[in-house]
C-alpha cells in the first residue's frame, strides 16, 4: 500500500502502526505527502514500490544488475481528440 503519512483523509499514522503490529515482517515507508502520494512524490513512492518488488522476488539491486538509483517513473498524458 502507498499513502501518505501527511493524507488528510484519514489516520494515516495509525494505519502504518496497525500494520507493524498485524505483521512482523512489514516494512513501513512514511514518505511526506498527502492522500495521492504518488503524485506529490513519484520518486520516493517508485522507489519504495521498487524495492518491495525487490525484497518479494529474493533480489537485491545488484543481483538484477542495477547499479543505479531506481529511477522515477514517466508521467504520460493523454490527449482528448
Amino acid at each position: 500500500m502507498t499513502q501518505g503519512i501527511l493524507d488528510p483523509l484519514n489516520d494515516a499514522k495509525g494505519r502504518a502502526n496497525l500494520l507493524k503490529a498485524a505483521w512482523r515482517d512489514v516494512e513501513v515507508v512514511e514518505i511526506e505527502g498527502g492522500h495521492c502520494v504518488h503524485d506529490e512524490r513519484p520518486k520516493e513512492t517508485s522507489e519504495a514500490i521498487a524495492r518491495f518488488v525487490w525484497r518479494v522476488l529474493g533480489k537485491d539491486k545488484q543481483e538484477a544488475g542495477r547499479e543505479e538509483e531506481v529511477p522515477a517513473p514517466v508521467a504520460a498524458t493523454v490527449g482528448s481528440g
